[in-house]
């Protein structure tokens, strides 16, 4: 499930400013705790939506239970609206709060029927709330894992674009592309249709440019190749103008280097796309260095495309972080974030993980039983700060060691960027006796740990899959606290 807010300008969130004084560091940071009144008893998710003047919203699951609330900054409930779809087979797709209402999307599967469906309910912060209307109504569904919807918000809220992916037929991946006002009405659409007999493809994001047209970023394997052939993996990005429907297309490829872990970010200030992530040599599990490239949109084309391998003593310091028990070489690095600098360049974070299995044996009269545990682990943070050019402009490493046994919202991190920093919080052990720690860094690379929740004062864990950037110098974090659920507000303070 993936809920969503568009609180504030994505130029203040996510766009670095490359040159700054030191005069305006943030000096400082607050901690409030803020506890979480629902009505639901036991085991509840309750996720960050956003944020207004007078408090902030959340949205709230338990059981077939689901709701929207708002809250003010002291913790006093504001308002609750039920969402009334209480089938476990309904799964929530998106969720956008304005200033009057909030528009949630949900699907529903029906194997049975073999059909795939996409509704929107408009939810009142006042009022009643609107019958579920369909959006999608898809046929000749093979399975869920087939078939699903892709949603995004225009910058200010006044429409949406939606993707359906279906790879039911076996010689077509479709892409179903609607286009969508404010009150929902399908101004344009149109299907595009990807041969599966060759490639494989996997539709990784959906973004807007400036004039709110449509990119949509691929990831293909040709399935002709060698695993040993670099051109076996590569990207693609699809380019729709949104009142024409004209279609421009690149390929993101390399006859010598693997690429890995690739993402796109737009350049709104430049009208270009930014691409960064990871590249290897021989094969595609062994990290090499990191890429840049830049794209220019209308027409589509790519600009430039830079390489910059890791010197030895940054590859030593990233085997020093594995585990002793661990031998592999530098692969499973995830990029989590990537934002643009004012200079074009990019900030590039990323996390390790990985999985690993212990094998006990048990005796039962005299048989042994084997019993196989998988640990999962969510290891050091890797950031790259990108020159235009492709070229490192720094490099640090986050120690970080977490490990579970199962999925769980309090392992990895949260990070955000406040005036020319970039912010790192995450638990440092788990539930139990845990520090929540913070690392900051500013974008010459100097890092400033802190302690901000300690386990002998405070004996909190946040759950950062859950968390959001209200404004540009608070954090909303849901988190446990005592056993009990509900908020720290997270804020800087400018000199």
């Amino acid at each position: 499930m993936a809920i969503f807010i568009v609180p504030m300008s994505r130029q203040l969130l996510f766009c670095i400013a490359f040159l700054f004084s030191t005069s305006a560091l943030l000096h400082g940071q607050s901690v409030q705790w803020m506890p979480f009144n629902s009505s639901y008893k036991g085991s509840f998710q309750h996720k960050v939506l956003g944020a207004d003047r007078s408090g902030y919203y959340v949205y709230t699951s338990s059981g077939r239970e689901r709701a929207i609330e708002k809250f003010s900054y002291t913790g006093n409930p504001l308002y609750s609206h039920k969402i009334p779809l209480e089938d476990r087979n309904i799964e929530i797709e998106d969720l956008v709060v304005n200033k009057n209402e909030a528009v949630v999307f949900f699907s529903i599967y029906s194997g049975t029927l073999r059909k795939h469906g996409l509704f929107y309910m408009v939810l009142p912060h006042a009022g009643e709330a609107g019958k579920p209307t369909v959006l999608y109504d898809q046929d000749d569904i093979s399975g869920r894992s087939r078939s699903n919807f892709k949603i995004v918000a225009k910058d200010d809220l006044s429409g949406y674009s939606m993707v359906h992916v279906n790879e039911s037929a076996s010689e077509n991946m479709a892409l179903d592309i609607r286009f969508a006002d404010a009150a929902m009405q399908v101004e344009q659409q149109t299907r595009l249709f990807l041969p599966l007999d060759k490639q494989r493809y996997e539709l990784r994001k959906l973004m807007h440019d400036p004039q709110n047209n449509l990119l949509l970023w691929l990831q293909v394997t040709d399935k002709e190749k060698r695993t040993n052939d670099p051109t076996k993996f590569y990207y693609k990005l699809l380019y729709i103008n949104r009142s024409t429907l004209a279609l421009q297309e690149a390929t993101l490829r390399d006859t010598v280097f693997f690429f890995n872990s690739v993402q796109p970010v737009v350049d709104y200030a430049n009208n270009k796309v930014r691409v960064s992530g990871f590249f290897s040599e021989r094969d595609r599990y062994q990290m090499a260095g990191a890429l840049h490239a830049t794209l220019s949109l209308n027409p589509l084309q790519l600009d430039s495309i830079g390489f910059s391998r890791f010197d030895l003593e940054f590859k030593s310091r990233l085997l020093g972080s594995r585990s002793a028990k661990r031998e592999k070489e530098l692969a499973d690095y995830f990029i989590r974030d990537l934002a643009v600098r004012s200079d074009g360049g990019t900030l590039l974070v990323a996390e390790s993980n990985y999985e690993t299995t212990q094998t006990y044996v048990q005796y039962s009269q005299g048989f042994p039983v084997y019993r196989e545990i998988i640990y999962y682990h969510y290891d050091e943070i890797v950031v790259l700060s990108m020159n235009p050019d492709g070229t490192i402009d720094w490099r640090q490493i986050i120690p970080k060691a977490q490990v579970t046994t199962q999925p769980s919202p309090y392992t990895s991190f949260v990070s955000f960027v406040t005036d020319k920093h970039l912010n790192l919080v995450y638990n440092e052990e788990g539930r139990s006796k845990n520090a929540v720690l913070l690392y900051r860094i500013n974008n010459q690379g100097d890092v400033l740990p802190r302690v901000i929740l300690s386990p002998e004062s405070d004996d909190a864990a946040i759950l950062q899959p859950d968390a959001a950037v209200v404004t540009p110098t608070t954090l909303l974090i849901p988190a446990v606290k005592r056993k009990k659920k509900g908020i720290f507000r997270l804020t800087f303070e400018l000199l």
